[in-house]
């Protein structure tokens, strides 16, 4: 009413020529004032400050105290029915928004439980004439705000024991810088010319697990496994790609043994007590392409680690690496090494690039120069070219190291150095289409003149639920020949694998696998059964189950002309701190988990992420597999609760760290009031009546007989003007009656 009053006035009082005009004013759809106020809509300006708490971006070169709509390209309508000028706002002049899932990172981890969580694996094999045992072991804890990582494996060997420490180090993650700080047994970061070394010292950078974005691919790591000598077979795209023995102790597999770009590499790890434990991963052997602007960095420096299987520390090494998204199709970036160890000891310099050629494909070139420190100097460099299409794949990489060439990883005990590598590889894997097919190529020189060249054709076709598989391989250095030819087929309820395979180093085989799975007391049990028959034939059969929580395999094996083989294997966790000892019920040595506190309280039912959990005895919890770095809630079930007993909230969010635990608490309250209904005969004990309780705590009755007594109480005695009775109280409260 009154603005009408106001407009009415106006257009009395002013005359037609008039360039001002009392009305509203609206950006972008909403009315900013909540009044009209005098507008000339021809020549609207707002001080800078005005402009921008609207949402309005100025830019640098128009900024100044006053400016007009005009003058920023501002679109200006004036209704003169609803009496409103109406500014619309240039989408170049909006904020940015934000669409679609970005990850947000949350200010702090949630602290740390006292105690320390045991990831466990054990082995054990016997046979007619040796006995052997094995127990691996990462311990973690949380310490310092950060997570402190503890590998090891004890080992006993017909009677003879000894203890090979693997790594420790303590690991804090910054999430305000994006940072990441590491102390005692360090890698260095992967830069796909240099292989892999372990420091004893600091290591700290930037890293993209601490973006938003979330990205990064770690260096495939197999760890917790308790042995003394293994053999690895590396397969790239289900080719093998490397064999042979590694040191006890933990590895890493350097992406200079893969394919360039993107690869399914599958590691198959085999030790002397009968266990086989394998990993795949899909990962770029090369720096991925940083956004534009975008920066990395990461610097490691300590004693080098000669033997990882022996605590020895020697000499000094450092290495430093930058890159920076010059665009989003350019990535440049440098690194620096130093190091001595005695006598022996250099430095090199390399530099990279990274270059989207967009449906082209990709395009990496990396340069080196090194020199040691006799004087000798060394070069390598690397090219690769990668193109992934939605049916079809193209790879191919180039690395070449000099005789001279110097970096950290030689001050190592190493089984072998790459000297030069070629590779390439075709893939089809038309979509919607039952069949794939893959042509390879690698040509790899080692430091001691062995030297593996090789060409291999690989297929499949899937025709219903059966899959049949072939593939050669040749070599061409030594003119040997390698196939297989295969079927995944189901039978009955389980299914079966069979495989002709011929190779020089094992003649002619055929293998068969029947694999099923049944219950057992309640128990789900899976089971293989198989044969090998030719030069080196054998049976075993196989059992695998759950037991307490933790994977539990037994396994015998009979080989022609060899003694019987049982082996069996057992893996889970345990929590050791505060709650006591807990069953981790399971096997995951590098996941986050909440250790949750009920006060006093055992039984009740605990859910964190997928993960249910129930206290023990102590009134504590163990909730494993949770997401790090993320707000997960954890739920109480307060219906389990005793009826004394309130929490104040059944809901509460957790953050755990990267490979650490933290620790949660329900604040749960013993309710002691206690609420009874006075009844005497058909009715209602009198209001106002004086009641005292066993307790000597006295209450007047309220309406329609309502008692309430804060202190639990047996007995009671009710006065009133004209009546006396003992009240016999039941313990969670509800109706008593008046008994005179």
């Amino acid at each position: 009413m009154r603005r009408s009053l106001l407009v009415l006035a106006l257009l009395v009082a002013l005359p037609a020529f008039a360039e001002e005009t009392l009305a509203v004013l609206v950006v972008d759809g909403k009315a900013v004032d909540a009044e009209p106020r005098m507008l000339d809509p021809d020549t609207l300006a707002f001080p800078m400050s005005q402009w921008e708490a609207w949402g309005v971006l100025i830019p640098r070169k128009l900024r100044k105290d006053t400016l007009s709509a005009q003058e920023l390209g501002v679109g200006v309508e004036y209704d003169m029915l609803t009496t409103e000028v109406r500014l619309t706002i240039p989408a170049h002049l909006r904020p940015s928004r934000k669409l679609g899932y970005a990850r947000t990172l949350p200010d702090k981890v949630t602290p740390a439980p006292k105690g320390v969580m045991v990831d466990y694996d054990v082995a054990v094999v016997h046979t007619a004439d040796s006995q052997r045992a094995s127990v691996g072991h990462v311990v973690r804890s949380g310490l310092a705000g950060g997570v402190l990582t503890t590998t090891g494996q004890a080992n006993w060997v017909d009677g003879k024991a000894d203890y090979v420490r693997g790594t420790t180090t303590w690991r804090r993650d910054y999430l305000a810088s994006g940072t990441s700080l590491q102390v005692g047994d360090v890698g260095l970061a992967p830069n796909g010319m240099n292989d892999p070394a372990v420091l004893g010292g600091v290591r700290v950078g930037s890293d993209r697990q601490l973006t938003r974005w979330g990205a990064g691919v770690d260096i495939p790591l197999i760890g917790g496994v308790a042995d003394t000598r293994s053999t690895a077979e590396v397969l790239v795209n289900e080719h093998q790609r490397a064999t042979g023995e590694i040191p006890a102790g933990p590895f890493e597999l350097s992406p200079t043994v893969a394919v360039p770009g993107l690869n399914n590499v599958d590691v198959i790890q085999r030790d002397q007590f009968g266990r086989e434990q394998s990993f795949s991963r899909s990962f770029y052997a090369h720096p991925d392409l940083l956004r534009r602007g975008s920066k990395e960095w990461d610097i490691a420096a300590g004693a080098v680690r000669i033997d990882p299987t022996e605590d020895t520390y020697k000499g000094f090494a450092a290495q430093g690496s930058y890159r920076y998204g010059l665009s989003d199709r350019w990535t440049i970036g440098a690194t620096a090494q130093m190091g001595n160890v005695g006598d022996e000891g250099g430095r090199n310099v390399t530099l990279h690039n990274t270059v989207s050629l967009g449906r082209g494909g990709l395009l990496q070139a990396d340069v080196s120069a090194s020199q040691r420190e006799d004087g000798a100097k060394g070069t390598a460099f690397r090219v690769g070219y990668e193109q992934r299409r939605e049916n079809w794949s193209l790879s191919a990489s180039h690395l070449v190291k000099s005789d001279d060439y110097w970096e950290i990883s030689q001050l190592q005990d190493r089984p072998f150095r790459i000297q030069s590598q070629t590779t390439a590889a075709l893939a089809f894997q038309p979509k919607d289409q039952p069949w794939r097919a893959m042509l390879s190529y690698s040509d790899i020189q080692f430091n001691d003149d062995r030297r593996l060249k090789q060409v291999g054709l690989s297929g499949s076709y899937r025709h219903g639920r059966t899959t049949w598989m072939a593939g050669a391989m040749h070599d061409l250095s030594t003119g040997d020949n390698q196939a297989y030819v295969g079927v995944y087929m189901p039978l009955g309820t389980g299914n079966l694998t069979a495989t002709a395979r011929s190779a020089p180093s094992t003649g002619a085989q055929l293998t068969a696998v029947y694999s099923d799975k049944t219950e057992l007391h309640g128990r789900d049990v899976r089971y293989q059964v198989g044969a090998t028959v030719g030069d080196t034939s054998q049976v075993y059969g196989r059992v695998d189950t759950t037991l307490a929580g933790g994977d539990l395999s037994l396994e015998a094996r009979k080989g022609t002309d060899q003694p019987l083989m049982l082996n069996g294997r057992y893996s889970n966790s345990l929590w050791i701190g505060e709650g006591g000892v807990i069953n981790g019920r399971g096997y995951n040595p590098y996941g986050s988990f909440a250790v949750v506190e009920v006060p006093g309280l055992s039984g009740i039912e605990l859910r964190g992420s997928s993960t249910i959990a129930t206290t023990n005895k102590n009134g504590y919890a163990l909730v494993r597999n949770l997401p790090s770095l993320a707000p997960v809630p954890v739920l109480l079930d307060a219906n389990q609760l005793p009826l004394d007993q309130q929490v104040d909230d059944p809901y509460q969010q957790v953050v755990a760290p990267r490979g650490g635990g933290s620790k949660v608490t329900f604040n749960v309250s013993t309710q002691t009031y206690r609420q009874y209904v006075v009844r005497l005969g058909d009715g209602f004990a009198a209001q106002g009546s004086s009641v005292t309780s066993d307790t000597g705590e006295t209450f007047e009755l309220a309406e329609r007989g309502v008692l309430v007594l804060e202190k639990p109480a047996t007995r009671a005695w009710l006065t009133s003007s004209n009546l006396k009775c003992e009240l016999v109280l039941p313990p969670e409260g509800g109706d008593v009656s008046c008994r005179p």
